[in-house]
């Protein structure tokens, strides 16, 4: 399924697009390891309690934001989260959603290669990228990390899951180093015009909350660190199973008065920032 989307051409009003942007990944109340991977912009974080937050105009290049979940083993699910996760984090965010199977079956592949080579063939990862661009987004997923639009007080569910039908299963469909072919669910949309918020999760997030509970902590009026922190405490609070990552991006767009054509001026840059928490602070947080 996918909408297309024509970049501005010249002659039309040119957009200016900011975003605010966190994640966190965290092993969770029961795992033992972290296999979950967050990327921000160029960064990428993998050790749990890691915190990625970024605030500033996006410029024609874009930026990408994702979460990557690994499995096939401890050591083979987190070093495949990684190698997914790096690679995201490099991508062309202004590649044509028709270019997103192609680079995916790239990816899935490296992914296998790796696996035989380091002794871990069962690995691999499923992910949610969402590319965020002056023109427009575009939200990729293969396996069942999700991608959430909330409005409205709404949490609409942009993503599909690749999984079987067997309700009681978790097992996917497709997955980047399990998969040589890759039907990836790519969507191209307008920005709207004012603030509009996504939410990209792992499975250990919308698997141990419910359906209204994570809607009413991510269409509530905090800023995405809070909600990022809410996520989090929940997850301890529920003594949930798995890793959980969750990222929440505030992307605003508005015409520039006086500008035309697709060029801003660039501004400056700022860095992702990084901050790991100490040991336990997701418990802490839940009590």
């Amino acid at each position: 399924m996918m909408t297309t989307q024509a970049d501005s051409a010249p002659g039309t009003t040119a957009r200016a697009v900011t975003a605010t942007i966190c994640g966190q990944t965290e092993v969770g109340p029961v795992r033992p390891g972290n296999q979950d991977a967050i990327v921000v912009a160029s960064a990428v974080a993998a050790v749990t309690g890691t915190r990625l937050t970024w605030t500033g105009r996006v410029l024609e290049a874009g930026a990408v934001v994702a979460v990557v979940d690994g499995m096939g083993g401890y050591a083979g699910g987190a070093d495949a989260a990684v190698l997914a996760a790096t690679a995201l984090a490099e991508a062309d965010p202004g590649r044509a959603p028709e270019d997103w199977d192609a680079w995916f079956e790239a990816l899935s592949g490296r992914i296998t290669r790796a696996g035989r080579a380091w002794d871990t063939p069962e690995m691999g990862a499923t992910a949610a990228v969402l590319a965020i661009r002056p023109a427009g987004l575009v939200m990729a997923n293969v396996g069942d990390c999700r991608i959430y639009r909330v409005a409205g007080g709404r949490l609409g569910r942009m993503s599909i899951d690749d999984r079987t039908q067997d309700p009681g299963s978790s097992a996917v469909t497709q997955a980047l180093g399990g998969s040589a072919r890759i039907d990836a669910h790519v969507w191209e949309q307008d920005l709207k015009g004012g603030t509009e918020r996504y939410v990209l999760c792992t499975d250990g997030v919308w698997g141990a909350l419910e359906p209204a509970e994570l809607r009413g902590l991510c269409a509530s009026d905090r800023a995405p660190d809070r909600v990022v922190d809410a996520v989090v405490s929940a997850i301890y609070a529920r003594r949930a199973g798995d890793n959980c990552s969750v990222v929440v991006a505030d992307i605003t767009s508005a015409p520039v008065e006086g500008v035309r054509g697709r060029h801003l001026a660039a501004s400056p840059v700022r860095s992702v920032a990084v901050e790991t928490a100490p040991a336990g602070r997701g418990r802490r947080a839940a009590r």
